[in-house]
């Protein structure tokens, strides 16, 4: 029978106090009211995979004296739509608008053409970054000495937040502001005395949880 923990003090929920339809797990050991959705996607990684098992989207190295590295890279589904769809529309809109003219004449287009071909231009460099992102974006977390850093893009262009850590730290998955189809999307939060990080919203929600449980393991560890 899977087991649900509170992510603060790790102690076992029981299903009489778990409210499926509010989305409501209560701890009563700290008091802590959890997301029963966020609960269950960390019993379900831990149960899908066995020991020493590593989601084929991760890649974990950690040494103690080295510190570790881990790097998610998943390449977006999403990205089947999306590059054909950029292709037209970049391609498209870019010859129309100021390509043509220029072959045409030798100059560029007149300024209230240009002006109308702001909109366009913009749109197409939003969709071809997002194209690269979904290519070759990646999620890096470096930790050594205490000392962490989370790295999420396409080298060396992205976002970067450092952070602190010690065997003392807390790992859980909380729900984010970030929305998707109008339903909230969960991240890692990492909370070291009174401040903390939070990441991880475009991974996918087993990994999300197997990752969460991961960090937890190499900070205890010393690492």
């Amino acid at each position: 029978m899977r087991e649900y923990h509170c992510p603060e003090c790790q102690a076992v929920i029981p299903l009489e106090d778990v409210n499926v339809a509010q989305d409501i797990a209560l701890c009563r050991k700290c008091g802590n009211v959890n997301s029963f959705c966020m609960l269950a996607d960390i019993s379900a990684a831990k149960t899908t995979y066995p020991t020493g098992y590593i989601p084929k989207h991760l890649t974990v190295k950690s040494e103690f004296m080295q510190g570790a590295v881990i790097k998610y890279r998943r390449i977006s589904p999403m990205i089947l739509f999306l590059l054909p769809f950029t292709c037209v529309w970049a391609g498209g809109s870019m010859y129309g608008i100021y390509i043509k003219p220029l072959m045409e004449t030798g100059n560029l287009p007149e300024l209230p053409q240009a002006l109308f071909g702001l909109p366009f231009l913009i749109g197409s460099i939003i969709l071809i970054a997002s194209c690269i992102n979904m290519l070759f974006g990646k999620t890096v977390i470096t930790m050594q000495k205490g000392k962490g850093e989370v790295f999420i893009g396409v080298w060396p262009i992205g976002w970067r937040r450092e952070f602190e850590y010690s065997t003392q730290s807390k790992v859980k998955i909380v729900p984010t502001s970030m929305r998707v189809n109008d339903v909230r999307q969960n991240g890692i939060n990492i909370t070291t005395g009174d401040k903390d990080i939070t990441f991880g919203t475009m991974i996918d929600d087993k990994t999300k949880g197997y990752l969460a449980e991961k960090l937890k393991e190499l900070m205890r560890s010393g690492i």
